[in-house]
């Protein structure tokens, strides 16, 4: 039997309410080359049931004896499948109608790219459509930059190739932002994307985050981006992880004490960039200068002087000199 040339990994943990339509938006597609592998991890609701009610010679069932967590279920995952390229699908997300296809298909015509997502729909427990969206436009070489800040993918959206993946997979120590690191380590070795348009359908509902969950969150993504940031060259103190995680979230900044050591955050990261050539240097920049303006833009009526520190701000010179430079120069 040939192998097939997309798996798609579906995990599964007490998602009654949700498994039959996510799994009904796979088996829906207009690629038929796929597997479709789902772990049940534990589950003691009547997931594993639904699961076995469907008759599909694609789908494949495996089931933990108990609740392993995400990390080790998505990496049992890869590992049982075989296909060329791996898409990701939350049991309790839906995969619009040339999902897959589209993506297999661009992978398949731009070897360079290692990874693509696209932009997703948000939907409530019930299914209705939110008013906010998540387009995720920006061009592929900006995307490196945008991730010190940001997890520029949504989990059930992406596909990628198998050859691209470190060899732990997802990596242990990283649990619930564990995409944002992986998606780190395959932009190392490839480019990637959104396709620009929704393929698929993001359910937002209480399950997704507790207390808990939340303090993890945080304490995971300081580990992601504080390994981003070493690899500029710089050992940050706490205080500046503390401003990374102000900057990133967008917080309201009302003093210009915060403002000054945002300031002087920022410029610091521009230089090491400068000397360790990471990021792109024009992107990089247009990134730092995003993030100020948005900072500004928050603070503006809390904090009139803060217009003083927009205005007298070197990233804001970079950015333009990058411009001129690329407009008349070439650079």
């Amino acid at each position: 039997m040939s192998k097939p040339l997309l798996s798609i990994i579906m995990l599964s943990y007490n998602a009654e309410l949700y498994l039959n339509e996510a799994i009904e938006s796979v088996l829906n597609q207009d690629l038929n080359n796929y597997e479709l592998i789902i772990i049940d991890d534990g589950s003691s609701d009547n997931s594993l049931n639904i699961i076995k009610s469907f008759n599909d010679k694609r789908i494949k069932i495996h089931q933990n004896e108990t609740n392993q967590g995400i990390v080790y279920s998505r990496n049992k995952g890869i590992r049982l499948s075989s296909g060329k390229y791996i898409g990701m699908l939350d049991s309790d997300d839906i995969a619009l109608p040339g999902k897959f296809r589209k993506q297999v298909e661009f992978l398949e015509e731009h070897p360079d790219f290692g990874m693509v997502g696209s932009w997703a729909l948000l939907i409530d427990k019930n299914g209705k459509l939110l008013r906010k969206k998540w387009k995720l436009s920006g061009i592929p070489d900006k995307i490196p930059s945008i991730m010190l800040f940001k997890n520029y993918f949504v989990q059930s959206s992406v596909v990628f190739r198998r050859d691209v993946l470190p060899d732990y997979l997802y990596k242990t120590g990283y649990e619930i932002v564990e995409d944002y690191k992986l998606w780190m380590d395959i932009l190392k070795k490839a480019k990637a994307w959104n396709l620009p348009e929704y393929l698929v359908k993001y359910r937002v509902h209480g399950k997704n985050m507790t207390i808990t969950g939340e303090k993890i969150v945080k304490d995971n993504l300081v580990a992601v981006y504080k390994e981003l940031i070493e690899e500029l060259g710089i050992e940050p103190t706490e205080e500046e992880i503390k401003i990374h995680h102000i900057i990133r979230e967008g917080l309201l900044i009302q003093d210009i004490k915060t403002f000054r050591k945002a300031k002087n955050w920022l410029i610091k990261l521009l230089y090491y960039n400068s000397v360790k050539k990471i990021y792109e240097r024009r992107s990089f920049a247009e990134m730092l200068l995003n993030r100020w303006t948005k900072m500004v833009w928050l603070s503006r009526k809390s904090n009139p002087l803060v217009a003083v520190y927009f205005l007298n701000f070197s990233i804001i010179k970079e950015y333009l000199v990058s411009r001129i430079q690329r407009n008349y120069v070439g650079f």
